[in-house]
């Protein structure tokens, strides 16, 4: 045990936390073994009974802690699949408070807060000591990038257990998310390290004294006022920087690889810095290439680096700016960092812009790009190369406008999804605070925003003081308060000879004021600033021989639609096609259409060659098409395919979505026989509150009306049409999945009813189980002598035309042996596999090692006036790509030993999903 009687320091009017700790890093067992004191002082209004504390080391010590479930949410299985060596825990913690051995607890559900019963209350102005000791078990720094990364390599930060916050008469129990926070207040750390004498540690503290004791090395550091400790022990030594007092000590990977010499950009930032937030609070700060990689700009790392498409020095400085100002903002405001992450991730964003703006203001999105000798002609002419650096940050938060995946910016951290809290919500914010800037002065709402610093208080506090101080009810009522989307769009442009008269409308309950323009060419020759706004605003203005008049030309506003920003003045108001190669961003003064090459195949088609010619952006529209014009280089035919939708979203509703379609597709679906079909249909979408969850209700209603060819030989049933109503309920997690969907199908013919069932379960060590359910019943059927709609085991007729077959009418060959999971969803071929009357059928699966499984069907079908008749089947799975890459490889089912039979590859089935919309869902999910 150890036992300090040093006091505690002053923080303003108040004592503030004193930790005392001997550290001991065993590399052999990857542990720090912890001696600590902790001295506290009651600085609340109420007396304390009980004491809660941060032990976020523990968080790793469970896949069912509440890090574990953050990383099965987002589709990261690698903590959940890991061994359980890579795994971090406290363990031995003991606990003396007057020199007796107290009782600690873990709180249900957060294993990594620990909660201390006093024995006696702790008045007001009372301290009280506390000794721990406690052994860490460092995690593998894979999961979260902090821990141990090598035998001789441990990144560490915010390790050692600490008081939790209490903020206006609350304590702040925040479990460890892996959200690049501290929950805590300032305290004074005072710590000596025990290592091994080859490491030397890189850290935020000061040290103060180094001993050699035997082959262990004995260092001591310490830090005032701090909310943040970090270290990164190892056998390289960052480069160390005096800047204007303050000591940088930085890997980055520019300064580590010698490819510039930082000085003058550091000096710049932190000039820079202190100017707009003041000289940074402590002597020392640490910028590390991985404190950079946890959080990395999008809008660097998004573009490949073999582009080299910015600079080493600009690179450089935005990644040192980045780390800064998270270590700045980290320590400057004394609040709950998940509930008021709104300010202090706006802050950033707002700091980098501002950067950017006043170092380099011709800086572009794509960096170089566009200047490289053989890009330059493909891409000279697409919006996105001429886009600002800058620019990126409004895309990014219109994207999450445009899907209605938007939060408002007071949720807290923990709540937003991984896209929000990443990018979206910190953009949202500084386009907020600099749009507000033109029309409230800039220096009143920074002085705002500096005077929270210090300042310990809760999320309503910090708002309240803003509002106080900076009147604007509609940037902190709506803007922020709210998740409705902004939409300023001209309602009316009359064009008389020398005046216009122009008509605004605006959705915000508090109007936000703007920018009205006349624009020629690329240049403004007119302008009016509009700053007491109403919901609809009657505007007379002199005409100027002007091509468009525009609101907000160039200080924008994240906003649902920036198309309805800009009217033409000449001509007709139609505005001009432009036609672009695969896609581009926006541009507001043109009708866009996209063109794309297309390859595609079926056996009675062959390779199919054409275009997709498309409205879709980067940034998602209400109304989209595709049209899809193919030549049939088998038939020398036109074949081909379009869609349309249209996109309603209700921003107020757990039924977010509504959407109408109307599609259709002619192509060939037997020798030289083509078939034409149109699916009008609309479909709602329903979500829960929690926009983490990724629990979703799919509503739908649909028309399709098939039309096919037949040859010599008449078919009984060669147009139809059929209505569907459909609900689906899914819930897809990393680790499970589950999805129920039941249908009702209509026609002249027939009438049925499927229930379509899904379950999936990863296992800790790999292994998957897999269960399905299908039961179809006919409640009508007035189809004689055809089997075309009835139900089947192995493979169905897809009469509705929705499944990707390759060749949908062969019996036999390789084309009869792609496999697309429906129905009754046997591997297995029977004679007898149709059902006119019922069928239930039972899909089973179960990993052996990695992607080879095994499986097993079991299903019963009824056929009018006959029987019901059992079938099984078995046999092992080779799951390379879940739904996109399978081969199965039937052993045994209810009518023969499968691999008794000479050509036992015929029996083989595979799936293949080349469709890249399909493909494009294994890498955004995690982020959505």
């Amino acid at each position: 045990m150890l036992f300090v009687t040093t006091s505690p320091h002053v923080y303003g009017q108040e004592s503030i936390p004193q930790y005392n700790l001997k550290v001991k890093l065993l590399v052999g067992t990857k542990t720090l073994e912890v001696s600590q004191t902790i001295q506290f002082q009651n600085n609340t209004k109420t007396p304390l009974q009980t004491l809660y504390f941060n032990d976020w080391s523990h968080a790793y010590s469970s896949s069912k802690s509440p890090l574990a479930q953050r990383f099965a949410e987002e589709y990261d299985r690698r903590f959940y699949l890991g061994s359980k060596t890579k795994r971090g825990r406290t363990t031995d913690l003991k606990v003396i408070i007057k020199n007796k051995k107290k009782n600690w607890y873990r709180l249900d559900h957060q294993i990594d807060i620990v909660k201390i019963d006093l024995d006696e209350i702790l008045e007001p102005e009372e301290q009280i000591t506390i000794s721990l000791t406690y052994n860490i078990e460092l995690p593998d720094a894979s999961y979260t990038g902090y821990g141990k990364i090598s035998d001789d390599d441990y990144f560490l930060k915010n390790c050692f257990i600490q008081l939790a916050p209490h903020i206006s008469g609350n304590w702040i129990t925040n479990s460890n998310l892996d959200l690049e926070e501290i929950s805590s207040l300032p305290s004074n750390f005072s710590i000596e390290w025990n290592i091994p004498s080859q490491l030397l540690i890189n850290s935020n503290l000061t040290q103060w004294k180094q001993n050699l004791e035997n082959d262990r090395k004995i260092i001591t550091q310490s830090i005032s006022k701090a909310k943040e400790i970090q270290f990164h022990i190892s056998k390289k030594e960052y480069a160390s920087y005096d800047i204007n007092g303050l000591a940088i000590s930085t890997d980055l990977r520019e300064v580590s690889e010698k490819m510039l010499d930082p000085t003058l950009s550091l000096i710049q930032i932190e000039a820079f810095v202190r100017e707009h937030l003041g000289v940074f609070p402590h002597s020392k700060i640490l910028l590390s290439q991985r404190d950079y990689q946890k959080r990395s700009y999008f809008g660097l790392s998004a573009i490949p680096s073999v582009f080299h498409p910015f600079s080493d020095r600009f690179e450089f400085e935005i990644k040192a700016l980045n780390v800064y100002l998270n270590h700045y903002l980290t320590e400057a405001f004394l609040v709950d960092p998940r509930e008021s992450y709104w300010l202090t991730g706006g802050l950033h964003t707002l700091l980098v812009m501002e950067y950017v703006d006043q170092y380099y203001p011709d800086q572009k999105l794509l960096g170089a790009i566009p200047k490289q000798p053989l890009l330059r002609p493909f891409i000279k002419n697409y919006s996105l190369s001429n886009a600002s650096f800058n620019y990126g940050f409004l895309y990014f938060n219109e994207y999450v406008l445009r899907n209605n995946i938007q939060q408002s910016s007071f949720t807290s951290k923990s709540e937003l999804i991984k896209f929000n809290e990443r990018v979206a919500i910190s953009s949202h914010v500084a386009h907020g605070f600099r749009y507000a800037y033109e029309y409230y002065g800039k220096e009143k709402i920074n002085n705002a925003i500096r005077s929270q610093i210090g300042k310990v208080q809760s999320k309503e506090q910090l708002i309240k003081s803003l509002e106080n101080q900076v009147d604007i009810p509609w940037l902190f009522q709506d803007y922020l308060g709210k998740r409705n989307s902004i939409d300023l769009k001209f309602k009316s442009v009359r064009r008389n000879s020398d005046s216009l008269s122009v008509q605004i409308i605006q959705n915000h309950k508090n109007p936000i004021p703007y920018t009205l323009a006349q624009i020629k060419g690329n240049r403004i020759i007119q302008s009016l600033q509009i700053t007491n706004p109403k919901k609809k605003d009657d505007i007379k203005l002199k005409r100027y021989d002007a091509d468009y008049i525009v609101i907000n030309p160039n200080l924008k506003i994240p906003e649902f639609n920036n198309q309805n920003n800009y009217r033409k003045l000449k001509g007709t108001t139609l505005k001009p096609f432009k036609y672009t190669f695969i896609k581009d961003i926006e541009d507001p003064k043109k009708s866009q259409v996209f063109f794309n090459p297309k390859i595609d195949f079926n056996a009675y088609d062959g390779v199919t060659l054409g275009t997709k010619l498309s409205n879709k952006s980067f940034q998602r529209k209400p109304f989209s098409y595709d049209i899809n014009p193919n030549y049939s280089t088998r038939l020398n035919e036109l074949v081909g395919s379009f869609v349309t939708s249209y996109r309603l979203y209700d921003e107020d509703s757990s039924f977010y979505l509504y959407q109408l379609g109307f599609s259709g597709s002619s192509f060939h679906y037997d020798e030289n026989l083509r078939y034409k079909i149109f699916v009008p249909s609309f479909t709602v979408v329903k979500r829960p509150d929690d926009f983490r969850s990724n629990k979703r209700e799919v509503f739908s209603l649909s028309l399709t009306s098939v039309n096919r060819e037949f040859g010599t030989t008449p078919i009984l049933t060669p147009n139809y049409t059929i209505g569907n109503i459909g609900y689906t309920y899914s819930n897809k997690e990393a680790i499970r999945l589950l999805k129920v969907a039941a249908n009702l199908e209509i026609s002249d013919n027939f009438g049925k009813f499927n229930v379509d069932a899904e379950f999936r379960h990863l296992f800790h060590d790999g292994r998957t189980l897999s269960l399905r359910f299908f039961g179809g019943k006919f409640l009508w059927d007035n189809t004689q002598d055809t089997t075309y709609f009835d139900y089947s085991l192995n493979r169905t007729t897809d009469y509705l035309f929705r499944y990707g077959y390759l060749g949908r009418s062969d019996d036999d060959g390789i084309y009869s042996q792609q496999f697309i999971l429906s129905e009754g969803g046997f591997k297995s071929r029977f004679e007898s596999p149709k059902a006119n009357d019922y069928i239930l059928a039972t899909n089973l699966g179960f990993s052996l090692w990695k992607w080879v499984e095994v499986y097993a069907d079991f299903g019963i079908t009824k056929n009018k006036n006959t029987r019901a008749r059992s079938f099984y089947d078995s046999g092992i799975r080779i799951n390379l790509v879940p739904d996109y890459l399978e081969f199965y490889f039937p052993i045994q089912n209810s009518e023969n030993y499968v691999l008794n039979d000479a050509n036992y590859l015929s029996n083989m089935r595979f799936v293949l999903t080349v469709d890249i919309n399909n493909l494009k869902r294994l890498f955004t999910r995690r982020w959505f």
